[in-house]
């Protein structure tokens, strides 16, 4: 849990910078270009280790950072420096979360049993933003236990169109019915 309250800090404060800068979208690739190398285990095995330096660390660094941003690479030395590697990934996540405010964006999580296309997406897409009036960031996983359908996430609100469910709701009714 601190670790998630520490992601939100810096993730605020980058946000901030680049608030200053109106360099929003820049700074959400380079956070996620700084996530992607940090959480290479290797690298970040090596970024732990106390026994090498801060110096040894950057200069190994320096050629993953090329044409980022100065003040990002600074962002990613510092984390090296607070021993902060394993949150990039957070921060990152907790920054997006922080653009998709600004931007009146609402994300989604759309679960189906079987892959989807890229048109069956955008229609999906149209349709919630149809429901709930926003933009939306559509992020979409497979899980076959739900047999069919699809089950959406918009923040707390969940809408539930599985076969998974409208077979528990049918047994259900049918039980109750039964009695």
């Amino acid at each position: 849990m601190a670790g998630a309250a520490s992601a939100r800090r810096y993730a605020q404060a980058v946000f901030e910078i680049a608030q200053e800068s109106s360099d929003e979208r820049s700074w959400l690739d380079d956070l996620g270009r700084i996530a992607d190398i940090f959480d290479d285990r290797e690298i970040q095995s090596f970024l732990e280790n106390p026994k090498i330096s801060f110096d040894q660390k950057k200069q190994s660094l320096e050629p993953h950072f090329s044409g980022m941003n100065g003040l990002a690479q600074n962002f990613a030395y510092l984390l090296v420096q607070k021993r902060r590697v394993g949150i990039a990934s957070d921060i990152a996540q907790e920054y997006q979360r922080f653009l998709d405010s600004l931007e009146d964006i609402a994300p989604v999580e759309v679960t189906t049993a079987v892959p989807l296309g890229k048109a069956e997406q955008e229609e999906i897409t149209e349709k919630i933003q149809n429901i709930i009036g926003k933009k939306l960031r559509l992020t979409v996983r497979e899980d076959p236990s739900i047999l069919g359908g699809l089950i959406a996430r918009v923040g707390d609100q969940v809408i539930d169109g599985s076969a998974r469910s409208r077979l528990i709701s049918l047994r259900e009714s049918l039980h109750g019915r039964a009695r």
